[in-house]
């Protein structure tokens, strides 16, 4: 009876380790007074799960790698929510995947190099999924505002999408490197400028940067699936058994 408990004991700490292994903690997120965010209406209340993890997703998992040609994230339908927060994919989709990431996480390019190619091919493309990103400020990266700034005026020119993977892929440090990032996807610049600058572009991130405490996040990424909450790296394979089972419970 003693060892069958401890097994349970050892069991559990190990699913906790593998969980903290493939999310990035978000130690000292910025505490910018911010009002409450608009999107916390529209999550629908549900249980927290965190998401299953395997030692080889360090190195690449098989069942993240794209199988098929993911439409050209150029092509793909994106609008601002109310709330600043991005959104691709149609808008009458019946499930709602939010994610939480920051460009600093390596866990978060992760996903977005690997696992969202299929997301956007076979959920997204085929109307049964929207994908909403945030991004997270956080302190000890003093370029985080920058950067949510950089995605939110690239969004307001229909780029959004392209500015996230640009800034994964090549990142934006200072003001003159991400000026340089909204050339190269040939956003107009003075628009793109003064977007960055205004007030009202100020008050959005603001209540963005408001968001994670809202939802109880403190590591990225972090995923809401209609509501339901899942924590670190997820296969495709994960998340493709979330969507159907959401599906086929009607939780939309």
């Amino acid at each position: 009876m003693l060892d069958a408990v401890k097994g349970r004991i050892l069991r559990m700490l190990a699913l906790t380790s593998l969980t903290t292994l493939f999310a990035c903690t978000v130690q000292d997120p910025l505490s910018t007074p911010a009002p409450k965010s608009s999107l916390s209406p529209t999550l629908h209340p549900s249980r927290s799960s965190s998401a299953s993890t395997r030692p080889e997703l360090e190195y690449g998992d098989a069942e993240a790698a794209s199988s098929g040609s993911a439409p050209s994230l150029s092509m793909v339908p994106e609008r601002l929510l109310d709330s600043g927060l991005l959104e691709v994919g149609n808008a009458d989709a019946p499930l709602v995947l939010l994610g939480l990431t920051h460009h600093s996480c390596a866990y978060c390019r992760e996903f977005f190099q690997t696992v969202f190619p299929r997301l956007l091919s076979e959920e997204i493309a085929t109307g049964k999924l929207r994908y909403q990103i945030a991004l997270l400020p956080i302190r000890k990266y003093p370029e985080s505002d920058m950067q949510a700034r950089g995605l939110f005026c690239a969004a307001k020119q229909g780029k959004g999408l392209l500015m996230h993977q640009m800034l994964f892929e090549r990142g934006a440090t200072d003001e003159a490197t991400l000026l340089l990032r909204a050339r190269e996807l040939h956003l107009e610049k003075k628009e793109f400028r003064a977007c960055l600058e205004a007030n009202a572009t100020q008050l959005v991130m603001a209540g963005e940067a408001s968001l994670p405490a809202s939802l109880g996040v403190t590591v990225v990424p972090t995923f809401f699936l209609n509501g339901e909450k899942s924590i670190g790296l997820p296969t495709y394979a994960d998340m493709r058994g979330r969507i159907g089972e959401a599906l086929a419970k009607g939780n939309h």
